[in-house]
C-alpha cells in the first residue's frame, strides 16, 4: 500500500481562505444579497428585541390603552416577519451559490489529478486522495453554506446587540461585559481543543478509508498470503485511532453551548439583580430593563 498523506496547515492560510472564497465571489449578484439579506435580517432581530421596552412602558405608565399596544404589538409582528423572511432568503440563496461553488472546487480537484504523476499516486494513499473529493468536500461545503454566513451574520449580531446595551445603559453593561471576557476565555480553551481534536479526527478518517479501501482492493493477496489476521489488527487499529479522536472532538465541540449558556445565565441573573436595584431607585425604566435583559441572553449567542 501507498504511505500515509500527512495531513498540515497550509503555508499561507489567509492565501488558501482568499481562494477558497473566490469560488464564491464568483457568483457576486447573489452573494451581495445575501449580504444586504444578513443586515435586515439582523435589523429586525435588534429593533423586535427592542420594541418591548415601549410596549412594557406603555402598559405600566400613563396614558396605556388598548390602541396603542395593539399598534406596538402588530409593529413588532411586523418586524419579525421581515427578520425571518430575510433569513429563509439568505439561507435559501446561500445553498445555490455554496454549492455551486463546491461543484467548480471538484472539478478543479480532479482535472488537477489528471495531470499529476504516477509517482505521486505511488507515494500517497488512495483512500486519503478519494476522502479530499468525498469527507473534506463535505466540509467545504459546510463552510461554505453555514459557517461563511453564520460568521458574517454573527459579527453584526454582536456589534448591533453591544451598540443597543450601551444605548440602553452604560453601567448595567459593565455587569455584562465581565461575563463577556469569561466566555471569550472559556471559548478560546474549549475551541483550541475541539478544533485541534476535528483535524486529528479527519486525518484518522483518511488513515482508515485508505486502510479499507487497499485491504479490498488486495483481498486476493491477504488470502493468498494468509494475512487476515494482521489486517484485522491494522483495521482494528485504525478505527480505534478513528473513534478515539472523534469521541474528543465531539466532546470539546459540544461542550462550548452548554457552559457559555451557564456563564449566560449567571450574567443575566447578575445583571437582573442589578438592573432591578437601578429600576427600583428611579434611574431606569422597566421597559428598558427588560430590553437590555433581552440583549443579555442574546449576546453570547453571535460568539
Amino acid at each position: 500500500g501507498g504511505g500515509k498523506m500527512k495531513v498540515k496547515k497550509p503555508q499561507d492560510t489567509k492565501k488558501a481562505i482568499a481562494r477558497l472564497m473566490g469560488y464564491l465571489s464568483e457568483d457576486k449578484g447573489r452573494l451581495i444579497f445575501v449580504f444586504f439579506c444578513v443586515i435586515a435580517g439582523t435589523i429586525a432581530n435588534l429593533a423586535g428585541s427592542y420594541m418591548l421596552r415601549p410596549i412594557i412602558n406603555g402598559l405600566t405608565g400613563e396614558g396605556s390603552s388598548a390602541q396603542k399596544l395593539l399598534h406596538s404589538l402588530l409593529t413588532m409582528a411586523g418586524i419579525y416577519i421581515i427578520g425571518v423572511t430575510a433569513q429563509y432568503l439568505q439561507q435559501r440563496i446561500m445553498i445555490g451559490v455554496s454549492q455551486g461553488a463546491l461543484e467548480k472546487i471538484r472539478n478543479d480537484l480532479f482535472v488537477k489529478m489528471q495531470h499529476l504523476p504516477v509517482r505521486f499516486y505511488d507515494t500517497n494513499n488512495h483512500g486519503d486522495l478519494m476522502s479530499r473529493f468525498t469527507n473534506d468536500a463535505d466540509n467545504v461545503l459546510q463552510v461554505m453554506e453555514q459557517s461563511v454566513l453564520q460568521c458574517v451574520s454573527a459579527l453584526f449580531t454582536f456589534v448591533g446587540i453591544v451598540a443597543m446595551m450601551l444605548y440602553l445603559s452604560r453601567i448595567l453593561f459593565l455587569v455584562t461585559l465581565v461575563m463577556l471576557v469569561l466566555t471569550l476565555l472559556v471559548f478560546k480553551q474549549l475551541g483550541g481543543k475541539s478544533r485541534n481534536y476535528f483535524a486529528k479526527q479527519q486525518a484518522a478518517l483518511g488513515a482508515l478509508n485508505g486502510n479499507i479501501q487497499e485491504t479490498i482492493e488486495g483481498l486476493k493477496v491477504v488470502k493468498a498470503f494468509t494475512h487476515e489476521d494482521q489486517a484485522k489488527e491494522t483495521f482494528n487499529e485504525l478505527n480505534e485511532n478513528f473513534r478515539a479522536a472523534a469521541s474528543n472532538a465531539s466532546f470539546f465541540g459540544t461542550c462550548i453551548m452548554p457552559v457559555s449558556g451557564n456563564l449566560t445565565n449567571i450574567g443575566y441573573a447578575f445583571t437582573a439583580a442589578f438592573g432591578g436595584a437601578l429600576a427600583i431607585l428611579g434611574g431606569f425604566d422597566i421597559g428598558g430593563l427588560v430590553a437590555y435583559l433581552t440583549y443579555s441572553k442574546q449576546v453570547s449567542q453571535p460568539m
